[in-house]
């Protein structure tokens, strides 16, 4: 393909067939791709369908109900009802450990 400097000295005329003669290899290539490939459909469909059958009968796949025990109360009805009132309770908070907990440097070992 042409670069954008050699591009800018190729006539229009050249400039507009290119892009034509890409395109209708596209659409060809777009057109064939169903017969030359379309087989992989049907063994991704294959895959799917034993993996299916193997997760529902799998007792490590057992899907455990997820609960979050925080509760959310409704916003409040007050000015600054729009941040920091989530941030105050415990439970929401980003900061887990603290300011106060120290930087942790990395073993030697792995040569850091």
């Amino acid at each position: 393909m042409l670069t954008s400097n050699k591009m800018s000295q190729v006539p229009p005329n050249i400039q507009l067939q290119l892009l034509k003669t890409y395109t209708d290899i596209e659409e060809k290539n777009a057109k064939n791709w169903k017969s030359k490939w379309g087989w992989i459909l049907g063994e991704y469909k294959d895959l799917k369908n034993r993996l299916k059958q193997r997760t529902d009968v799998s007792e490590v796949m057992e899907k455990a109900p997820i609960t979050d025990p925080r509760k959310i109360l409704p916003v409040p009805k007050s000015v600054n009802h729009e941040y920091g009132w989530v941030c105050s309770k415990p439970e929401f908070c980003l900061q887990i450990y603290g300011p106060d907990v120290p930087n942790r440097r990395i073993p030697e070992k792995y040569c850091w």
